[in-house]
């Protein structure tokens, strides 16, 4: 066998090799062996959403530029709007990624079922409202691109 051909041979079984391999991998990331993960997107999404904070009736300042810095978290705020919460994702997307939870714990604030901050729910009335819609999956809740989040304990 000459040399041109062998090496036309060994060139082509890369590519499948690559292909097939890359195929694999690809779908293998996709699978969630619970079934509990949705995915939203294979290829990065990038959603608003609008986050409002009351406690006792005042509007709660949420930071400009949090979980922006020496690391860029795709979770995170800018000075263009107050409250305004950027989801910027390359790749595979799940639903928990988006879940409000994250975004509180790159703030390094309480957020969870039991309360805000340092409000316990059980010491006063605490809701959580999408797009005008009560909510009770707090912390749970899997952001999407245009909800209007709104937070409150009096």
């Amino acid at each position: 066998m000459n040399k041109p051909i062998l090496y036309g041979a060994g060139f082509l079984a890369v590519i499948v090799f690559l292909l097939v391999g890359s195929t694999w991998w690809s779908r293998a990331l996709e699978r969630d062996p619970q079934g509990t993960s949705v995915l939203l997107s294979q290829s990065g999404l990038h959603w608003h959403a609008k986050l409002i904070i009351r406690i006792n009736g005042e509007e709660f300042p949420i930071p400009a530029n949090l979980g922006l810095g020496v690391v860029h978290n795709p979770i995170h705020t800018h000075d263009d709007e107050p409250g305004l919460v950027h989801m910027e994702f390359g790749g595979l997307v799940r639903a928990e990624d988006l879940a409000l939870g994250k975004f509180f714990k790159i703030w390094g604030k309480r957020f969870d079922s039991g309360g805000i901050f340092e409000y316990e729910a059980e010491q006063g009335k605490f809701t959580m409202t999408v797009d005008g819609v009560p909510s009770e999956e707090f912390e749970n809740y899997s952001m999407r691109d245009g909800d209007v989040i709104e937070i409150s304990y009096e």
